[in-house]
């Protein structure tokens, strides 16, 4: 459910919530990180809620009311992010330079379809 929220952000406060998003990133995020298309997330909290964005896709965010949720919804955030951008041939992913603490990866199905979609582009660049 987004937070549907406007205005200034205030950033991470461990008073407010107990633990610092690094320490719920490290003990909450349960996925594997092991494949090679990571983005690293920005993470706010703003209210009562903590935003999600890829600094690097310029585009799109997410939210969750815990660390723990944000991170869960990042995943599908970037899944629609590398989706969307691989449906047009003419874009290309952004390059992954935003500097975070929080990387993410995209779900296995993403991941194994941009492989898929990245060996395509390159076999018809080489006809």
């Amino acid at each position: 459910m987004p937070c549907r929220l406007i205005g200034k952000t205030s950033g991470f406060d461990p008073e407010d919530s107990g633990s610092s998003p690094d320490e719920a990133f490290r003990f909450d995020n349960k996925q594997e990180q092991t494949n090679m298309y990571k983005y690293n997330a920005k993470i706010e909290q703003i209210e009562d809620c903590y935003l999600v964005t890829f600094p690097d896709f310029g585009w799109g965010c997410t939210d969750g009311q815990t660390i723990k949720e944000a991170v869960e919804e990042a995943v599908d955030c970037l899944d629609s992010l590398i989706a969307a951008t691989i449906r047009d041939d003419d874009k290309k992913l952004p390059e992954a330079k935003y500097d975070s603490k929080y990387s993410i990866s995209p779900s296995l199905t993403i991941a194994s379809k941009l492989s898929i979609y990245q060996e395509f582009q390159r076999q018809k660049k080489s006809k």
